[in-house]
């Protein structure tokens, strides 16, 4: 139907619907001139049978989502593909028109939020009343991809010798192996790393004691030169040994004692393997030779392997994982759980609503554990209630710029469990709505926030560790210095990202 001819349908239907109106208003009979005692019984009679005058219902044309353009029908910022989608719908979902046209129809998507949708998609038709209800979420579609996951430790290595097994079929030889040197990579309490690896140093320091058997040509021992008397070759005293020591910086050897090296520029860092290296191609250890009892303390470097690839930094190191992300909207998958996102008010740590929109997001298993302890906590009679749960890494970023502390903060360095959506902050309602008595104030930063902090009350140590026993028995881990804070314990697994929360999709959904 042409627009024209729709708006004159719509002009008509509201020209019928006054006229009708007119009519039910102005025909009322008349009282009769009799005696008072009459005229009162006629007006009690009017009172009540007078006809009751209400208001036409409002006539407008709906548009019912019945294709899509792949998993939904999107609502764009204007009449273009090209333009900024704004939000989505499912089949079955419905929305008022208020602008239509053959390719694009400009629709109320959301409360008085507008958008353009493809008039394709739509089963448009004149209607009256209300829409039905419609319901909104959050979604993010799901991705996996590599990222780093650091574990802690005092950068201290150990370079195992070690033999590497590899087939090596041939015509007249099909089941021959071949064998030959390679090193391992230890941490100093005893975890490998990776096998039949190479270590590039960038920031390290190498120390042992004196080189016990060097069997290799280019690691020949240096030696304290000590005079002798050249006519007496049978009274020259052997060379003095000297511990050794090595330095590299910034990729570079700056010192070496007790030991002479060489570089390899044959060998490709990243590629080959089987060496100890510094970045500049200088050569530490070459496959069968490594300093015996040597202490790497290595602040900045890498670790290949032909499994993976480690970096080394200060007291930390990252391994390159496959990592998986899946936000799922809390609200939408759950029921009986509470929220007051503090991060979508002013009232929280910053002073003013960060998020821009009020929505609580968790990885989908996380939410799963947490249904589990949501309805144990149901069967004591208490609820959960939510303050936080994903937070960008942005916000952390905020918060840490701040505060400056990273005792209740997490710092920007790896930021926090919040920014994978496997962290929640939460406490307990009871049975009648209200909080119960926990050690202090949500997002205290101080000590009273404390689970070790010897000036709560007793209710409130009683509730506190209810609470973290339950959440504990569902796949939770705590922390000392917050009480309200519960991390997944699979949350290595998860990306660490930095989402708008402006920008994420709403889905409208019948």
């Amino acid at each position: 139907m042409k627009r024209g001819s729709m708006k004159r349908i719509i002009s008509l239907l509201l020209s019928i619907s006054i006229c009708l109106l007119s009519v039910a208003c102005t025909a009322k009979p008349k009282p009769s001139a009799t005696s008072p005692s009459t005229t009162q019984s006629t007006s009690q009679t009017l009172q009540t049978e007078a006809p009751t005058v209400t208001a036409t219902e409002r006539t407008y044309m709906s548009g019912q989502v019945i294709a899509l353009e792949d998993d939904y029908a999107y609502v764009r910022e204007t009449a273009s593909t090209a333009s900024k989608i704004v939000g989505a719908a499912v089949l079955g979902a419905e929305f008022e028109i208020t602008e239509y046209g053959d390719i694009w129809c400009k629709i109320i998507y959301h409360d008085t939020q507008t958008g353009y949708i493809q008039t394709r998609c739509l089963k448009t038709e004149m209607t009256s009343g209300e829409l039905p209800a419609q319901k909104l979420y959050y979604y993010v579609p799901p991705k996996e991809e590599m990222g780093p996951v650091e574990t802690k430790f005092d950068n201290k290595l150990i370079v195992k010798l070690s033999t590497y097994t590899t087939p090596a079929p041939t015509e007249l030889e099909p089941t021959r192996v071949e064998t030959r040197p390679c090193i391992d990579i230890y941490t100093d309490d005893g975890t490998l790393l990776a096998a039949n690896a190479t270590l590039v140093l960038h920031d390290a320091v190498i120390t042992m004691p004196v080189l016990v058997d060097p069997n290799t040509p280019s690691l020949t021992p240096a030696a304290t030169e000590i005079p002798s008397p050249a006519s007496d070759p049978a009274s020259t005293p052997s060379p003095t040994p000297v511990p050794i020591e090595i330095d590299v910086k910034e990729g570079k050897l700056t010192l070496h004692k007790g030991i002479d090296l060489v570089s390899d520029p044959a060998f490709v860092i990243g590629q080959d393997l089987g060496k100890v290296i510094a970045e500049d191609g200088t050569v530490i250890s070459y496959m069968d030779f490594f300093p015996v009892n040597a202490t790497v303390t290595i602040t900045n470097g890498t670790i290949y392997s032909a499994a993976q690839q480690i970096a080394v930094e200060p007291s930390y190191y990252l391994v390159s994982t496959l990592l998986k992300d899946n936000l799922v909207d809390v609200k939408e998958n759950s029921t009986g759980i509470t929220f007051n996102m503090l991060f979508a008010t002013d009232n929280n740590l910053l002073g003013y609503n960060v998020y821009g929109r009020d929505v609580c997001l968790l990885q989908k298993d996380t939410l799963d554990k947490l249904k589990q302890a949501e309805a144990l906590f149901e069967k004591d009679g208490y609820s959960i209630i939510i303050y936080d749960a994903y937070r960008p890494y942005s916000v952390t970023v905020l918060l840490y710029d701040k505060y400056k502390t990273g005792t209740y903060l997490a710092g920007p360095r790896f930021g926090s469990v919040h920014n994978k959506g496997c962290a929640i902050d939460m406490s307990l309602l009871d049975k009648d709505g209200k909080p119960i008595e926990m050690p202090s104030p949500i997002h205290t930063l101080d000590a009273s926030s404390n689970r070790d902090n010897p000036n709560m009350t007793a209710t409130a140590k009683a509730n506190m560790n209810y609470m973290a026993d339950i959440m504990r028995s569902c796949g939770f881990s705590t922390i000392n210095s917050e009480w309200w804070h519960f991390s997944d314990t699979n949350n290595r697994s998860y990306l660490r990202t930095d989402y708008d929360l402006t920008a994420i999709l709403q889905i409208v959904s019948p």
